[in-house]
């Protein structure tokens, strides 16, 4: 008798899931973007034939990494999804680096902050600014 009414337990629960478990309704979703979460570390190198791969470095602590925020934009309709455009994901701002704006001498808020160096010969400097993308 205790075995039947365990099973009668066991199919009652399992109804009550399947009953609680709905599809995901097909229409247009925005998920906000999570800055303590979302974060992205710019790495690469310059080539040139005559100076060979220069790696790009941080110009400071934490130059080369920046957090977003923002939304993406999204349409559902099960079993796919879609991104149709009018998403705004943004760059934030991680500190002070060279060049200014406009390529200028000095420096000026930026996302991202590198450089790239070659011994004595050779030192420049990039700022990437009001990074914007779409999905």
């Amino acid at each position: 008798m205790k075995l039947i009414n365990r099973i009668d337990c066991g199919a009652l629960i399992l109804i009550g899931l399947v009953v609680g478990a709905r599809p995901i309704a097909a229409g247009t979703v925005t998920f906000a973007i999570d800055p303590t979460r979302s974060s992205i570390t710019h790495s690469g190198s310059l080539s040139n034939a005559t100076l060979g791969s220069l790696p790009f470095t941080a110009q400071g602590a934490g130059s080369l990494t920046t957090s977003y925020t923002g939304a993406i934009l999204a349409e559902l309709t099960p079993p796919y999804i879609r991104f149709p455009g009018g998403s705004s994901i943004l760059a934030m701002t991680n500190g002070t680096w060279k060049p200014a704006v406009g390529g200028g001498s000095g420096s000026a808020p930026a996302d991202y902050g590198s450089e790239v160096i070659k011994s004595e010969i050779i030192t420049a400097y990039f700022a990437d600014r009001n990074l914007q993308y779409d999905v």
